[in-house]
């Protein structure tokens, strides 16, 4: 769990998953949970949906330095991130 944004029309929370593998260079599966507050239900929604996939060439860089993880052979590789960040449209569309 990376990132959330809160909805304060339906009264929930949407938390972005990055769903990392152990491998760094797989992109696991990313998706969104959607937490209802009033049940406290939730669900993964759009999962490996392309929106939330890792761009192709695109490495993940904080404050100039690659992202990177150690691999099964224990080197350190770039990791293979998609969705980063959750904001709600102010108009709640």
């Amino acid at each position: 769990m990376q990132d959330f944004a809160y909805d304060a029309v339906r009264n929930a929370i949407y938390i972005a998953d990055l769903g990392l593998s152990d491998e760094p260079t797989e992109s696991g599966a990313p998706a969104l949970v959607a937490l209802d507050l009033e049940t406290g239900r939730t669900r993964r929604v759009i999962e490996d949906h392309h929106s939330v996939l890792p761009e192709a060439g695109v490495d993940p860089v904080i404050e100039g330095e690659p992202v990177v993880q150690e691999n099964a052979n224990g080197d350190l590789e770039a990791i293979s991130a998609g969705l980063d960040g959750v904001t709600i449209d102010p108009f709640f569309e």
